[in-house]
């Protein structure tokens, strides 16, 4: 989960497409995926983006190791090592076993009132829950639902396309006001997070199996602009 410590203010990413996906920016937000579809990237970027405009920003991560983001980072061109480094950036790696949950929370209101950070993420929500002593008891063995405490939800899921697993990000919820409808495809490579153009000319994106609507995609793809091609460009 991403949040600005402001609910009022707007955070941006820099990248054409995915500030398109929210219409300018986000407040607090929690990003939906299946394992691996690349929220800690995403919320990542939003960090280096606060760190570049000269903000502070926080990070505190249950699910991997820090050096194992600072690695992932660094092969995405995201430069999170420079900006921990320049002071601007905080990553904490939260042991269960040695942090309280009271003590975690501590650790997030000291961030926040004697740093001033503007950006701060919990990687991840559910590491969070599950680190709490006794949780099951707090969600009565049912699945905790948390999309109502944020402003905006953004869903990342997979796809099969030409033999391919291929990712896409859209927005499902954002009450701050308007965003995209659309599905776009993104990857996350030496180029660092790219988005690409909505897939318009596919129906049934979130089943996982997408089907091609001939209308739609005549002049793209006979036109030699797939895809594939689009988002790699």
């Amino acid at each position: 989960m991403t949040a600005p410590t402001n609910r009022r203010e707007i955070v941006r990413a820099g990248i054409a497409g995915l500030d398109d996906v929210l219409n300018g920016g986000l407040t607090k937000t929690l990003i939906m995926e299946p394992a691996g579809a690349g929220k800690s990237a995403l919320a990542t970027q939003y960090v280096v983006a606060s760190a570049e405009r000269g903000e502070n920003a926080a990070i505190f991560v249950f699910d991997e190791s820090s050096g194992t983001l600072f690695a992932r980072s660094d092969a995405i061109r995201m430069p999170l090592q420079k900006h921990v480094d320049g002071g601007r950036v905080t990553v904490q790696q939260i042991d269960p076993a040695a942090i309280p949950p009271g003590e975690f929370v501590h650790l997030v209101r000291e961030a926040v009132e004697q740093r001033h950070i503007t950006m701060l993420v919990i990687d991840s929500l559910n590491g969070y829950l599950n680190a709490m002593p006794e949780e099951h008891f707090l969600s009565m063995f049912a699945p905790v639902d948390v999309s109502y405490l944020a402003d905006s939800v953004i869903l990342l899921r997979y796809f099969e396309l030409a033999g391919e697993i291929r990712k896409a990000v859209s927005v499902v919820k954002k009450r701050s006001g308007q965003h995209e409808k659309a599905i776009r495809p993104f990857t996350l490579g030496a180029d660092g997070l790219v988005v690409g153009a909505p897939l318009t000319e596919f129906r049934r994106i979130l089943s996982g199996t997408p089907r091609f609507d001939a209308e739609m995609g005549r002049g793209r793809v006979h036109g030699g602009e797939g895809v594939g091609e689009r988002q790699e460009r």
